[in-house]
């Protein structure tokens, strides 16, 4: 923003506060209000909070502090004159205005920033209580982040500093509770900080008190009971530090009338509803009826005493009939799944032993009518809840299963389940491989065995059952996307926690074995593809790959690098065109790393015809590398990012080293004349490196003596001098002459311009070293011709 706009939209915004402060000091009359235009332009500005993205200049700041404090004052005795709803409202937003002044004014001393803490937390309430529930909520967000900027401070006045956050807490409770969340007011005054302030109790017993009233007053007499018990505990915690804030006494009886109110409201609602129950003539209506009152009665009341009471009347009245409804367990089962999930924790002994000692009575009488499914079914409800307390006398009961009921999907895994509790991986394998044999059924089964494998964080049990899954999968069709969920968590949980696995090359080669299986089925229309998205399973792999680099697992690297480039060839037959660049991209970091991996194996290969394989197999993915970035830079508006280019160069010169290796001389010449637009000192170094190449010395001197620079040519003629020098030892071997020729020719020329620039120096060395090389020419015809040539002209030019 420019200076002049920033002055303009300051001075507007003071001389409208000042306008706005006046007219406020006008309103005396009960029925006054502010005026129409007054009002919209109040709720134009507050719409904007913060008013400023950076600070302002110091004199704003403090006339911005200073009216917003005289504004705020203003509104807040007028707020306490007033009794009309529709003034009030006006005047929240007066308020809101006047804390925006105070929030722009950004005084950087703790002790200020308190004090706009303060009458932001003042604010918000009153919005709250205004029905201004977005801006209350915009207000608290600033509330939160000067709340988190102070904890790293060195301000020590850490008392205040609590009772500020126990505020916002409350004010949040508050505006949830209005937000229709109760749920999330629950939440958060769990996460109340702990305090022994008199101030505080007050605070957190004032706020209870009134969203207790707020309950009583809608009919939800389980939460007001609820939420009256708390404000009763912090009013027992208050009046234990003195009486400061006002009479204890009166505030307790206040309270406590409020907790009767709700619990005589509560009884008698709960009075009713057993009659109305058992009144209703379809069992099915019952069983829905006893788990509302479960649920959305008993639950929320946190009356833990009660609710065991209920869920033990719940099963008692689902199997002491002779004729339970089939749908009766799925009833139970999601009821308990609520009960899990609200955190309520395992029941107490008495209770669990009366719910079990219905359960097993159904269970023996399902068996005696050879109702095997049934019983095992009523067997997985108690192993599958965590709110029954694990008893001895659970096991045997299971163990009582007939062995011919021993066959079918539902007890197999019933005792695969009880194998892995046990930690006996041996007798679970056993029970899930007759599972996963299973002709019917088996399917689902093996994806619950997955399930508990990973929760049990047995991980190598997950993959192998996992493999068996999908393999499953293919011949049932059925159950595709929790097969794909177990999969993605799989192959996250790798991505993640590979490195602290020990021993992990199986594990891995499991998974390869199960990513085979999904790519190798992707034609169809029901495969396990069409719940995956196939970018993923390329990105993991990838991931896993570099995790197993690691461990220098280059084989397990490869094959899982190999995926990705499947993968994406599958991502690419379904996008087309759309994205070529960020195929490329994911082709290029593949092949990069595949490279890498099969050459790194190939050097410490001794066997040279697997060496020769390794190599052959490495061209492929550098090949490949140089056509993506080829196409990469055909499609790119921009310039390549360095990273490429550098991964480019790598790849140049490890398809220069398998060329060589594979006497590919073609090739390696393609390589230099290709890397002439990304050549660097590095990757000259590289080529340096290959000594009895005097056809791609004669490449790279004919590239660099094209160059601005003749550093990488004089390096060349360097190398190419050592070489023909040795050349002469009978057990090397020998350097052509006509390349010799050609070099010292050309050196010997561009020692000629040198002289015609006068860089006389230059002209000095480049021509020694063309008359060396010539002197190195061993033909019995030629010998000793060319350097008694070079020689004669460099005497005329000196």
């Amino acid at each position: 923003m420019s200076s002049d706009n920033l002055h303009t939209r300051v001075e507007a915004l003071l001389a409208f506060v000042r306008k706005l402060r006046g007219e406020l000091l006008n309103v005396t009359a009960p029925t006054t209000r502010l005026r129409r235009e007054t009002v919209h332009a109040v709720e134009e500005y507050t719409s904007h909070i913060p008013f400023f993205k950076h600070s302002l200049p110091v004199p704003y700041s403090h006339q911005f502090d200073d009216e917003g404090v005289n504004l705020w004052n203003t509104s807040a005795r007028l707020s306490l004159s007033q009794g009309d709803p529709t003034l009030l409202k006006q005047l929240s937003n007066v308020k809101v205005l006047a804390f925006g002044m105070l929030e722009a004014a950004r005084r950087t001393e703790a002790s200020e920033t308190l004090k706009v803490i303060e009458v932001a937390l003042s604010t918000a309430e009153d919005c709250i209580e205004n029905g201004i529930l977005n801006t209350s909520q915009q207000i608290i967000e600033i509330v939160a982040m000067k709340l988190d900027a102070l904890k790293s401070s060195a301000y020590l006045d850490h008392g205040r500093m609590q009772s500020l956050e126990i505020q916002y807490y409350m004010i949040r409770i508050h505006l949830a509770w209005y937000q229709r969340r109760p749920d999330i007011a629950d939440h958060l005054y769990s996460q109340l900080p702990r305090t022994t302030q008199q101030g505080d109790q007050f605070t957190i017993m004032e706020m209870t008190y009134k969203i207790g009233g707020l309950a009583l007053s809608s009919n939800q007499h389980d939460t007001a009971v609820k939420w009256s018990e708390r404000s009763l505990s912090a009013c027992e915690a208050w009046t234990d530090d003195g009486q400061e804030f006002g009479q204890p006494s009166d505030q307790k009886m206040l309270i406590l009338h409020q907790y009767e109110r709700s619990s005589a409201a509560m009884k008698k609602a709960l009075g009713s509803r057993p009659k109305q129950l058992w009144a209703l003539s379809s069992p099915r209506a019952l069983l829905e009826g006893m788990n509302e009152l479960l649920i959305e009665r008993l639950l929320p009341s946190c009356n833990k005493e009660l609710t065991e009471t209920a869920v033990v009347s719940f099963i008692w009245s689902l199997t002491v009939s002779e004729d339970c409804p089939t749908s009766a367990l799925d009833i139970l089962d999601e009821s308990m799944k609520v009960l899990d999930s609200a955190g309520i924790g395992t029941i107490s002994e008495t209770a669990t032993e009366a719910c079990l000692l219905a359960i097993w009575k159904h269970v023996d009488r399902e068996i005696l009518r050879e109702n095997y499914l049934v019983a095992g079914n009523w067997c997985h409800f108690v192993l599958g809840h965590g709110i029954f307390l694990p008893t001895s006398d659970t096991k045997e009961k299971f163990m009582r299963l007939p062995d011919g009921s021993k066959n079918s999907p539902p007890i197999l895994y019933l005792m695969y389940k009880l194998a892995t509790q046990d930690n006996q991986s041996s007798k679970g394998t056993v029970y899930l491989n007759t599972l996963f044999n299973q002709v019917e059924g088996g399917c689902s089964y093996l994806v619950a065995c997955t399930f508990d494998a990973l929760k049990h964080g047995d991980i190598r049990l997950a993959a192998k059952c996992l493999g068996m899954t999908t393999k499953k999968y293919y011949d049932c069709r059925s159950g595709g996307c929790e097969v794909a969920k177990l999969l993605q968590y799989l192959l996250c949980f790798l991505t993640e926690r590979l490195d602290s696995l020990q021993g992990n090359e199986s594990l891995l080669t499991q998974t390869l074995s199960t990513l085979k299986t999904v790519q190798g089925d992707c034609a169809g229309q029901n495969t396990l593809l069409s719940h995956l998205e196939p970018s993923f399973i390329a990105d993991k792999a990838y991931s896993i790959a570099l995790k197993a680099l690691k461990s220098s697992q280059l084989d397990l690297v490869v094959r899982f690098l190999d995926l990705s480039i499947q993968f994406t060839e599958t991502m690419q037959q379904a996008e087309g065109q759309d994205d070529r660049s960020g195929l490329c991209k994911r082709y290029l970091t593949y092949d990069a790393l595949r490279a890498t991996a099969i050459i790194a194996s190939a050097r410490k290969e001794r066997d040279q015809s697997k060496q020769q394989h390794l190599y052959t197999r490495a061209l492929q993915s550098t090949h490949r590398f140089r056509n993506n970035f080829q196409n990469l830079q055909n499609h790119c508006a921009a310039e390549i990012e360095a990273a490429w280019v550098h991964k480019y160069r790598i790849i140049l010169s490890l398809d220069f080293e398998a060329a060589i290796f594979l006497h590919h001389w073609e090739s390696s010449a393609q390589v230099v004349q290709e890397s002439a637009a990304a050549i660097n000192e590095k990757l000259a170094a590289i080529f340096l490196d290959y000594p009895l190449l005097p056809r791609y010395l004669h490449i790279l001197f004919h590239l660099a003596i094209t160059a601005p620079d003749d550093i990488l040519a004089e390096l060349v003629l360097d190398q190419a001098l050592s070489l023909a020098r040795g050349g002469k030892d009978p057990l090397s071997t020998r350097y052509p002459d006509d390349e010799i020729n050609w070099l010292a020719s050309v050196a010997f020329n561009r020692a000629v311009d040198f002289y015609l620039v006068s860089t006389d120096e230059d002209c000095h060395r480049w021509a020694q070293k063309a008359i060396e090389l010539a002197d190195c020419i061993d033909d019995e015809v030629s010998r000793g011709m060319l350097g008694r040539l070079l020689r004669e002209k460099y005497t005329k030019l000196t």
